[in-house]
C-alpha cells in the first residue's frame, strides 16, 4: 500500500501542475501563442534530450527481449484500438465531421506528455527509455493514420513530416547509441539531463493550458454525447485491460506496467488539433480529451493497483 500511496502522490503533483496550467490560461498569464511556444520547446528540445539521456545504459540480451515485447504490445494495443473504433463508427454512423475525431480519441493517447510523466514517476530513467520504445509505433501511426482519419486523403501525409518528427529521431538515435559500447561524455550527459528534467513540468503546464481553452457551454453541450463516453471507456479501461493476460506469458513486470499504463492514457490533445487543421469537429475532440483526462485521475491508479496485484 505504501507503493500506491507514493504513486498517487506523484499523480496528484502532476495533476496539480495541470491545474496551474488551466488557471494560467484562464487568467491570461498564458496567451494563445504560449501553447505553440511550449509545444515547440518540449517536442523539439526538452523531450528529445530526456529520451537521449534516458537511453544511456548497456544493451543486454534480456533488454533486447524486453524491447521486443514493448514494440509488440504497442502494435497490439494500437491495432485493437483501430479495429474497435472503426467498428463503432461503421455501426453507429457518426456525422462525417466526428468520425475521424472519434477514432482518434479512442486510438491515440496522451503518451508523449502525461505518459512520459507517469513512467518517469514510477521507474525514473528506465521508465522514459521503455516509454520511448513503446511510443515509436504510436508516433508512426499518429503521423500517418492519425492525419488520414481527419483529412481522409493520402495527399495530407508527408514522409518528411514523419521522418523529421523529433520523438522518432530521438528514439532512433537513442537506439543507435544503445548498440555502441560507450556512455555519453559527462558534460554532454549533464546537458541532456538539465534540459530533459524540464520536460515533465512543462508538459503538464501545456496540458492544462490546452484544457483551459475550453468554454463551459461547450463542455455542457457536448459532454452529453454518448459516443464520447464510449471512446473514453475503451481508451482508459478496455484497451489496457486487454493486455493483462500477458502477465502469464513471462513479460517483465516493468515492461507490462509501461505498456498497460501508456495504453490507458487519456486521449491525446493532438486529436482536436488535427481536427482543427483538417476540418473535423475540433470542439467534439477537445471535450473528449477533457473528459478522459479528468477520469484518468481515477483509472490510472486503478490500473496501477491491478498491475501490482497481478504481477
Amino acid at each position: 500500500m505504501g507503493e500506491f500511496s507514493s504513486f498517487f502522490q506523484e499523480l496528484l503533483v502532476l495533476y496539480s501542475i495541470t491545474a496551474i496550467g488551466i488557471a494560467a490560461k484562464k487568467s491570461s498569464i498564458l496567451d494563445p501563442s504560449a501553447d505553440r511556444a511550449i509545444t515547440q520547446l518540449v517536442l523539439y528540445i526538452t523531450l528529445p534530450a530526456l529520451i537521449l539521456y534516458s537511453m544511456d545504459f548497456p544493451l543486454t540480451n534480456e533488454l533486447v527481449v524486453q524491447l521486443a515485447w514493448l514494440l509488440f504490445l504497442s502494435c497490439l494495443a494500437l491495432g485493437l484500438g483501430c479495429m474497435l473504433a472503426w467498428l463503432w463508427v461503421r455501426k453507429y454512423r457518426l456525422p462525417e465531421s466526428r468520425q475521424g475525431v472519434f477514432q482518434g480519441l479512442m486510438v491515440f493517447g496522451n503518451q508523449g506528455f502525461l505518459g512520459y510523466a507517469i513512467c518517469f514517476a514510477l521507474l525514473a530513467e528506465s521508465g522514459i527509455a521503455f516509454a520511448a520504445l513503446f511510443n515509436l509505433p504510436f508516433l508512426v501511426l499518429i503521423w500517418t493514420y492519425g492525419i488520414y482519419l481527419m483529412a481522409k486523403s493520402k495527399d495530407s501525409f508527408s514522409w518528411k513530416t514523419l521522418c523529421l518528427n523529433p520523438g522518432v529521431l530521438a528514439t532512433l538515435g537513442g537506439l543507435l547509441f544503445l548498440c555502441i559500447p560507450a556512455a555519453w561524455p559527462s558534460p554532454f550527459s549533464y546537458l541532456l539531463h538539465s534540459l530533459g528534467s524540464t520536460t515533465i513540468p512543462l508538459s503538464m503546464v501545456l496540458l492544462g493550458s490546452l484544457l483551459g481553452n475550453l468554454r463551459w457551454e461547450e463542455v455542457v453541450r457536448l459532454g452529453k454525447d454518448q459516443h464520447l463516453w464510449v471512446a473514453t471507456g475503451v481508451k482508459l479501461l478496455l484497451l489496457p485491460l486487454l493486455l493483462f493476460p500477458f502477465t502469464y506469458l513471462g513479460v517483465h513486470p516493468e515492461v507490462l506496467m509501461v505498456a498497460v499504463l501508456l495504453t490507458g492514457m487519456p486521449s491525446a490533445p493532438t486529436t482536436p488539433l488535427f481536427a482543427q487543421k483538417y476540418g473535423g469537429d475540433a470542439s467534439f475532440g477537445s471535450i473528449g480529451v477533457m473528459i478522459s483526462t479528468v477520469l484518468a485521475f481515477v483509472t490510472i491508479p486503478l490500473l496501477y493497483l491491478l498491475l501490482v496485484r497481478f504481477s
